[in-house]
C-alpha cells in the first residue's frame, strides 16, 4: 500500500489588501495557518492603488500575516497580484513572537 503524499505548502508573508479583514482577504481565507508577524522593511505610497515594498529599507516595521498556503492557494494569490509582471517572490526575514524566520513575499 502506498503512503499518502503530503501536499506541498509555502510560507508567505501577506501585507495590505491580502490580510484578514481587507478587501482581498478572502483570497487568503483558506490558509492552513496564519500568524501575525512583522517585517523590518518599509512600504512607500507611490500614488498607485497599491504600496511599493522596499526590501532593503530597514527603518520601518510592517505588520503582516505569515500564512501557510497550498500550491493552489499560492497560484490564486499570484494571479491576483499579477506575478511575475507586477510582483516577484523574494525571501525576507519575518519576526514572529521574537523569533526570526524566512518567508516568501510578493514584491
Amino acid at each position: 500500500m502506498e503512503e499518502p503524499t503530503m501536499a506541498k505548502t509555502f510560507t508567505v508573508a501577506a501585507y495590505g489588501a491580502l490580510m484578514t479583514g481587507e478587501r482581498n482577504g478572502r483570497w487568503t481565507a483558506d490558509s492552513l495557518d496564519r500568524k501575525t508577524c512583522v517585517l523590518r522593511r518599509t512600504l512607500y505610497d507611490m500614488g498607485w492603488s497599491y504600496p511599493t515594498f522596499i526590501p532593503n529599507a530597514t527603518n520601518g516595521k510592517i505588520k503582516t500575516e505569515l500564512l501557510t498556503v497550498t500550491e493552489a492557494a499560492l497560484a490564486w494569490m499570484d494571479a491576483l497580484e499579477a506575478y511575475p509582471r507586477l510582483y516577484r517572490h523574494e525571501a525576507v526575514q519575518a519576526v514572529l513572537a521574537d523569533v526570526s524566520l524566512e518567508a516568501a513575499i510578493g514584491l
